[in-house]
């Protein structure tokens, strides 16, 4: 049964890391911050603290396209609906709490807006505004000058998306 989720685990990894790319369109400057938890996970690893921040995101959030509470993280709190905006806030802000946690200085977070690619093709034909862009968060390590890019919304649907580059 292990055999099998690896082997499941690896092919989806080849799948996202193969068929989807991101087009970035422009930066949203600000990390959210929120007030609600302190998370004492400790590692200097930030592919650790990538996943865990993705894990924490996935078990707090559900998603919902039409949700209303996207920019406000303390409010995904309370109502633990988001769609691709509301995700993307609420892991920076646990990825933001565990970097700073952990003081790792060499760490930028960043919110970004993209456009998905799926085998090259543009996902954002349909016209209607919730369709128009995507928000995923992008890290960049500047001790290895790796960069992350990571889907919080489309992970709850495709498995964890962090493609490394």
């Amino acid at each position: 049964m292990k055999t099998i989720i690896i082997i499941t685990s690896i092919l989806t990894i080849y799948i996202i890391s193969n068929f989807f790319s991101y087009e970035e369109i422009f930066v949203v400057n600000s990390i959210p911050q929120n007030n609600f938890k302190n998370f004492n996970y400790k590692s200097q690893n930030i592919d650790e603290l990538i996943n865990e921040s993705l894990d924490i995101t996935l078990n707090e959030l559900s998603f919902d396209l039409k949700s209303q509470y996207n920019s406000d993280v303390n409010k995904l709190n309370e109502t633990h609906v988001a769609h691709c905006i509301g995700y993307s806030n609420y892991f920076n802000s646990v990825l933001h709490k565990l970097v700073v946690n952990n003081n790792l200085k060499n760490i930028k977070i960043t919110h970004v807006r993209a456009k998905v690619k799926f085998l090259g093709a543009n996902l954002h034909v349909i016209n209607m505004k919730e369709f128009k862009d995507h928000d995923i968060c992008v890290v960049y390590d500047n001790n290895t000058n790796k960069k992350y890019i990571i889907d919080p919304s489309l992970s709850e649907v495709f498995g964890k998306i962090i493609i490394k580059q």
